[in-house]
């Protein structure tokens, strides 16, 4: 499962990723080693573009080494909560298309398009690794 670590849901998704166990993080901005830190044990894989990752404090990239995949597309996730990621992505296993998760939701399809296919991308291993 794909855990995004975000300011807006960081004590939420804290827990989510001790709970987990061997979790995938996606990091869109940089966060203090602390954090680093208190999740490290359970992290499998660290998601993030490379303007986070070169932001990133001295101790934080120590902590984190050899486990980050860059992300080769610009930007960052979309700004939504992680329960509306996890329903976004339950919808569409249980059959709904775009338009009808977009409509129940109340988010624009282009969001519901962009988190579906992230998600699948890292699901399936296929995220693009930028080399530096």
């Amino acid at each position: 499962m794909l855990v995004v670590l975000d300011r807006k849901n960081l004590e939420a998704a804290i827990e989510l990723v001790k709970n987990l166990g061997k979790a995938r993080v996606h990091v869109p901005r940089p966060l203090p080693a602390e954090v680093f830190e208190e999740i490290d044990e359970y992290v499998e894989k660290y998601y993030m573009p490379p303007s986070t990752l070169a932001r990133l404090s001295r101790r934080a990239k120590e902590i984190v080494k050899g486990r980050v995949e860059l992300l080769s597309r610009r930007g960052r996730f979309a700004d939504i909560d992680l329960e509306t990621v996890t329903q976004i992505i339950a919808l569409y296993r249980a059959g709904s298309s775009v338009r009808e998760i977009a409509g129940e939701l109340n988010i624009p399809k282009s969001t519901v398009h962009y988190i579906i296919h992230r998600e699948q991308k890292i699901r399936d291993g296929d995220v693009k690794i930028l080399v530096q």
